[in-house]
């Protein structure tokens, strides 16, 4: 049997297992959602068989990716290159790992030669960019390149608008951050939470979306504008960060629900903190853990801590 062939299975079968745990699925759950065994899906990750056609299309419309746009990366190594990186990239972002995100983002800049401008690859390489200026605290290249990203206009996909989403929602996140004095920062951060407010309504069908679209809104609302009546978002958000297993999500909003509670004047709001900055220590988050110690001292709630 052709060699690049077998190779190809397992790539593709990799690039499903990577997207299935993204989305917090178990094999077992996926194959129930998908129609097939668990042996089949297993079959399927390990290489040793193609997804049918009706399969892939079950897989894309879950996971929210396009098998056919990855086969065709396979025969074209540095684009296949760039979107293994990528999506390593963007794990290590998820895991706020920003050290190695640092590191691997000049790998991809090597790259940056071979991808062809007005394409997808070149989309997601400015959102990698957006991400670097970001993690270096460059906040206004950053916004640059995230709208340069935004307005690249590309043929109409499922691909192509869900990275928008992400690019709108990184962009709202942080154009609070180039405001020039308090009046202007507030402004800012009520437009782009109006933004996210109105994008909502579009991703019904992609919670996991919704979930970090609810999230940045909690985190303007509540650190860029001192906003405290955030309780459905916060229930909602423990919901959702629990259904896909994004326990650094759910940590951070018990951080935030305690600081609701504290508001309300609840003695139990310490409870929450300690839950939160444990569980951050623990699992060695220390760039949330940072922030929200920095964070509790900004709003002099350590010494009462």
């Amino acid at each position: 049997m052709n060699n690049k062939f077998d190779c190809n299975k397992l790539k593709l079968g990799k690039y499903i297992a990577f997207n299935r745990k993204l989305n917090g699925l178990s094999q077992e759950d996926f194959a129930y959602l998908v129609g097939i065994s668990p042996r089949s899906i297993s079959n399927i990750e390990n290489g040793y068989h193609y997804p049918s056609l009706l399969i892939s299309y079950k897989i894309n419309k879950l996971l929210n990716i396009s098998l056919l746009d990855y086969i065709s990366d396979l025969n074209e190594e540095p684009l296949f290159l760039f979107n293994a990186l990528y999506e390593k990239y963007l794990h290590y972002l998820e895991a706020h790992d920003f050290y190695k995100s640092k590191n691997l983002f000049k790998k991809i800049d090597l790259l940056r030669k071979h991808i062809p401008v007005d394409t997808i690859y070149y989309k997601r390489f400015l959102f990698a960019l957006s991400w670097n200026y970001l993690i270096n605290k460059d906040y206004k290249n950053c916004f640059d390149h995230l709208n340069i990203a935004y307005n690249l206009k590309l043929p109409k996909s499922k691909l192509s608008k869900h990275l928008n989403y992400k690019i709108l929602l990184l962009r709202e996140s942080v154009s609070p951050n180039l405001a020039k004095n308090s009046d202007e920062f507030k402004k800012i951060s009520r437009k782009s939470i109006k933004i996210l407010k109105k994008v909502l309504i579009e991703l019904k069908c992609n919670q996991y979306l919704t979930m970090e679209y609810l999230y940045a809104i909690l985190i303007i609302e509540i650190e860029n504008l001192n906003n405290y009546y955030v309780k459905e978002i916060i229930e909602n958000l423990l919901k959702l960060s629990l259904k896909f297993n994004r326990l650094d999500i759910y940590y951070q909003v018990i951080f935030y629900r305690g600081l609701y509670k504290n508001y309300k004047c609840s003695p139990s709001f310490y409870n929450d903190i300690d839950e939160s900055l444990m569980n951050l220590y623990l699992t060695k988050n220390n760039t949330l853990f940072k922030h929200d110690i920095q964070f509790l001292n900004n709003i002099n709630l350590i010494k009462t801590y």
